[in-house]
């Protein structure tokens, strides 16, 4: 796939928009892309215990596990999100965390339509995750001395 391949699949994530800035300013996340594939990342941390939360919204990939090169009112998205903290564990970052899900594939087309209501659900499953959760999760992502 070419630059403008990827630009077209990301067409796809307009019609989300007005409602993710409205999400995003009502509370507090910061909304940014990831990589050239339509996926959008909205990210915060709670001031209160320096949890990190994040909301992903993406068109899934296709049925061989690679980048759909079109889309339509069917194609699948993916709304999930979580929570982390980073560790420092003998000079190594370590980051645990727990997931969410709301939709795992949902037509475009009933995803543009639930937007708000699946963002304000999936952001009520985000905040019962505690410190001790993250603690205690088995989800780690090794870093770097």
């Amino acid at each position: 796939m070419n630059l403008s391949d990827f630009d077209a699949l990301r067409l796809s994530l307009c019609k989300f928009e007005p409602a993710v800035q409205a999400f995003c300013v009502q509370y507090g996340f910061k909304q940014r892309t990831i990589g050239r594939y339509p996926k959008l990342r909205l990210e915060r941390t709670r001031a209160d215990s320096q949890i990190n939360q994040w909301i992903d919204l993406w068109m899934k990939y296709d049925d061989e596990g690679k980048y759909r090169t079109s889309w339509d009112e069917k194609t699948p998205f993916e709304l999930n999100g979580g929570a982390d903290l980073s560790f420092d564990s003998d000079g190594k970052i370590i980051v645990r965390y727990v997931t969410c899900e709301v939709w795992q594939s949902m037509p475009y087309e009933e995803a543009v339509l639930s937007i708000v209501d699946s963002l304000e659900k999936l952001l009520i499953e985000i905040e019962k995750i505690t410190r001790d959760d993250i603690e205690n999760s088995k989800k780690i992502q090794g870093g770097v001395p």
